[in-house]
């Protein structure tokens, strides 16, 4: 594990968005901040099934229970009522939820991690709606593999979103060598030479990982 306070800091804004093939510590990073943000944070890992808007909404409503049980009532009757999902009445609801919550929870937060399995446009739609009428006490989060075809020039503008992509996920060389003196080495290797591996494997956390299991079995 490495800290990573020069990225925890970027993760301040409404929306923040994360893609990065895998390997690069997308959720290592989130989990990390998820400890040391200092409010509470609901997190739902995406999967083929959550594409769908009902079951998107539904598994939204479920991870936001983990920080407020009472949560998302009105959302729930909604979801199981509609014979198809209103991106604004749905957006309605959640958003109206979330703001009830503000006597219980100044700041809130949710990790939409695994985002690149969701590619139904009313989904987007949705997620689009609520940018727009965003719940001033709520951090969101979205991670993935890509990034998602959301439209943020008015949110960019306002200061309100960040997004973290391969360049910034890249460990550095002060965090790469930290890394690898990690892992037992004997003999250890020079401050330089760990510079080399880190430059060799451009960063990628998952590189420096498999590296460091190679050495690991080298007489030499």
């Amino acid at each position: 594990m490495v800290s990573r306070g020069r990225l925890n800091q970027k993760i301040n804004t409404p929306l923040t968005l994360i893609h990065a093939p895998s390997g690069f510590g997308k959720s290592t990073l989130l989990n990390d901040w998820k400890q040391t943000c200092g409010y509470p944070i609901a997190w739902l890992t995406l999967d083929e099934h959550d594409n769908n808007p009902a079951r998107f909404l539904y598994s939204v409503v479920t991870a936001l229970q983990t920080i407020h049980s009472d949560f998302g009532t009105d959302l729930l009757t909604y979801i199981s009522a509609a014979t198809s999902i209103n991106p604004a009445e749905a957006v309605n609801h959640l958003t109206k939820g979330i703001l009830e919550l503000q006597d219980f929870h100044p700041r809130l937060g949710i990790v939409l991690d695994d985002f690149h399995r969701i590619n139904h446009s009313i989904i987007y739609d949705t997620l689009q709606v609520w940018l727009e009428h965003f719940p001033s006490n709520l951090q969101l989060v979205i991670s993935g593999h890509t990034r998602p075809p959301l439209s943020l020039g008015h949110l960019r503008a306002q200061g309100m979103a960040t997004e973290l992509d391969v360049n910034d996920l890249r460990f550095t060389n002060t965090e790469g060598v930290k890394y690898l003196q990690q892992y037992v080495q004997e003999p250890s290797l020079a401050y330089d030479d760990l510079e080399k591996l880190v430059k060799h494997t451009e960063g990628w956390a998952a590189g420096l990982t498999l590296t460091a299991l190679a050495l690991s079995k080298q007489n030499d």
